[in-house]
């Protein structure tokens, strides 16, 4: 095990705190615009893309040896399916009672 991977071996802490800091970036970006301080339009953009590039290079390099045919991969997709859609329901849920409660004027 190397000095970059975590005491389980399938992680890169320096991706991981680069993925933190990219989120963190499109935070500030989306606080910045909306209290109209700064328009810095590249500063959220670049940490989106970075964020994905990032997140898809962690999966490729932990699940890449795992999934090895059509059956893994399809359990794996469907793995990740459950474990994101409830986030997703609960957060959709809660911004359309928020929207219609407070519609913009």
């Amino acid at each position: 095990m190397s000095a970059e991977h975590g005491a389980d071996g399938g992680r890169i802490w320096g991706w991981d705190l680069l993925r933190g800091l990219c989120a963190l970036s499109v935070m500030a970006y989306h606080l910045l615009v909306w209290q109209d301080l700064a328009a810095l339009h590249t500063f959220g953009t670049y940490g989106v893309y970075l964020f994905f590039v990032l997140s898809g290079a962690s999966l490729a390099y932990t699940y890449g040896e795992r999934i090895t045919s059509w059956r893994t991969a399809g359990a794996f997709l469907m793995l990740r399916w459950f474990r994101l859609t409830p986030l997703f329901a609960v957060v959709a849920v809660i911004s359309v009672a928020l929207f219609s409660a407070h519609p913009a004027a």
